[in-house]
């Protein structure tokens, strides 16, 4: 028995920034929205954050501009 499917999508992005050549910030809230009794669906637990390791070495990079393409903190 299906109880939902979906005929269309459509993400948007609200805002973005980029910080470096690969340090990643971002948020995903997704919400639905179904023209029956159920309106707008949305769950807090399902809001996905994210963040990039920062650590001394990431910031050093950032700030004297010696952005090797890698700032995960992990090399």
């Amino acid at each position: 028995m299906v109880t939902t499917f979906t005929i269309w999508r459509k993400d948007f992005t609200l805002a973005e920034r980029e910080f470096g050549s690969s340090l990643k910030m971002g948020i995903n809230v997704p919400v639905d929205y179904y023209s029956d009794d159920r309106g707008v669906v949305f769950d807090p637990s399902k809001i996905d954050f994210q963040v990039p390791s920062l650590n001394e070495d990431t910031f050093d990079r950032i700030i004297n501009g010696s952005d090797t393409g890698d700032v995960s903190g992990e090399g």
